[in-house]
């Protein structure tokens, strides 16, 4: 996923969640931060840094890689580890032995949870305004998945409306103990884009 941000017409900078592990090794700031223009970077790449103006697109995409079980798994106990073993056959699907299918869920949670947290360390990363955005299905899904989308458990978690646009109110923070401060109640703006003949004409117009 990408993340961008920056310029005059964002004032501030963007920052993108990767989960390519090449990107996971530069966390060094980007130079020249003054510069006035938008930037498209890893969260990675953002930890530590904040700007006024951040935007995460294509939340929908899965938390979980597609990628095809491994034949041994290990568990991570220091003494006794759980060993599981998937028996694969030609022309019909693979059974799981042992402690496989549970060590793979596991897996799958800790992976999730990962991409959780870089979710997180991007969102932090806007002083002033947050641009989230993603494709929703019509209807919300008949049970929760591990690998569920940041914008599906969003969505769940605000009540938000899948057919129209609408606001949500927000509770304001309580002041961290012996802070002299009060704030205010704040909402969170739901801009919802239904397909239809004059949106797609509006997205496929050319403007130069």
């Amino acid at each position: 996923a990408i993340v961008v941000g920056g310029g005059n017409f964002y004032r501030g900078m963007a920052a993108a969640a990767e989960t390519d592990a090449d990107a996971r090794e530069g966390e060094a700031p980007v130079e020249g931060e003054a510069l006035d223009a938008v930037r498209i970077m890893t969260v990675h790449s953002a930890k530590g840094l904040e700007f006024d103006v951040v935007a995460i697109p294509h939340l929908s995409r899965p938390l979980l890689a597609q990628v095809r079980a491994p034949l041994l798994t290990v568990g991570r106990e220091q003494e006794a580890p759980r060993v599981g073993m998937q028996l694969r056959r030609l022309g019909a699907r693979g059974v799981d032995l042992y402690a496989q299918r549970e060590l793979l869920e596991e897996a799958q949670e800790r992976e999730a949870e990962e991409e959780l947290r870089l979710f997180h360390v991007g969102a932090t990363r806007a002083r002033e305004r947050l641009l989230l955005s993603g494709v929703i299905r019509p209807s919300p899904p008949s049970r929760s998945r591990t690998g569920e989308a940041v914008i599906e458990r969003i969505v769940a978690a605000l009540g938000v409306g899948r057919e129209s646009g609408s606001t949500v109110a927000i509770a304001p923070p309580e002041p961290r103990p012996g802070l002299k401060a009060a704030f205010g109640p704040s909402e969170v703006a739901v801009r919802v884009n239904l397909a239809s003949v004059e949106q797609a004409k509006e997205l496929a117009a050319v403007r130069r």
